[in-house]
């Protein structure tokens, strides 16, 4: 059966980011696809949808690292110094040659720039102030999570029960009004109930859950929030109507539409 795991049910503090990707259980990112159709979740689960690393994700991935795993950052991160960039030149090849031997992530100084007054912004949010101490990139495993469905969850920071996860986020993305609009499109919601249940079955019980929103343009305005316990409730509603689809398709190897199968008259402006 698919979406099983080779980790125990536990929480893991230090595992290497590609062996959490790799391992078999269930991720909530996936799971949001159920949220689409669930021929788009077999689409994304079988690789007809490419994880594609656009520019904006590598530079989440790259502030994720630089607040929560520095050490990492420093080793496996090298920014490339203006005179640097023309790779035409001679010296330039050897330099960049010499880099991807060594396998590490190249940023640029303006980028590192940008990290840090992001990081600037985060720390003086007064509730991450707070966090010192905290444990960062936790691995959640879950198994028998659902029936024939082992599941996992990645924690940004966690600190006696309290969870910060970060976003990062376009210029205005931060405010309230923006925050909640993007919430609804990601299905963040759905994020924070699937991480509270995977975490209780883990032996983790959350006691509160803040989102640390970042925007990645100056002046990097910084908000942070909380969900509502009605907005938890209907998450975790929509998350059961997923799973029980999901156990569904798995059983009998079907994978529907969101788009109807035979003509269908719509009214443009009578409704449907």
């Amino acid at each position: 059966m698919p979406f099983r795991s080779e980790t125990k049910t536990g929480i893991y503090d230090g595992m290497a980011d590609p062996d959490y990707r790799q391992d078999g259980a269930l991720s909530t990112s996936l799971l949001k696809e159920m949220g689409k159709s669930p021929k788009r979740f077999h689409a994304k689960w079988t690789g007809i949808i490419p994880n594609i690393d656009t520019e904006c994700f590598r530079f989440g991935r790259l502030f994720h690292m630089f607040v929560l795993e520095p050490e990492r950052f420093h080793k496996e991160v090298i920014v490339c110094p203006d005179e640097r960039q023309d790779r035409r030149k001679k010296e330039n090849k050897q330099w960049w040659a010499k880099v991807k031997e060594n396998g590490a992530e190249v940023i640029k100084e303006k980028e590192l720039e940008k990290v840090i007054a992001m990081a600037d912004a985060f720390q003086a949010l007064p509730e991450i102030q707070s966090m010192k101490g905290a444990r960062h990139e936790l691995s959640v495993f879950a198994n028998g999570f659902r029936k024939n469905i082992d599941a996992k969850c990645r924690i940004d920071m966690e600190k006696d029960g309290v969870i910060v996860d970060i976003k990062t986020t376009r210029e205005g993305g931060a405010s309230e009004w923006e925050f909640m609009r993007t919430s609804r499109q990601f299905k963040y919601s759905w994020q924070e109930a699937n991480y509270r249940d995977i975490a209780a079955k883990a032996g983790l019980g959350i006691k509160r859950w803040y989102w640390a929103v970042i925007e990645k343009e100056p002046p990097f305005e910084a908000g942070i929030y909380t969900f509502s316990n009605d907005d938890i409730a209907r998450a975790k509603r929509e998350l059961n109507e997923a799973y029980t689809t999901l156990q569904s398709c798995l059983t009998l190897d079907t994978w529907p539409s969101h788009t109807p199968t035979q003509p269908r008259e719509l009214s443009l402006y009578g409704g449907l």
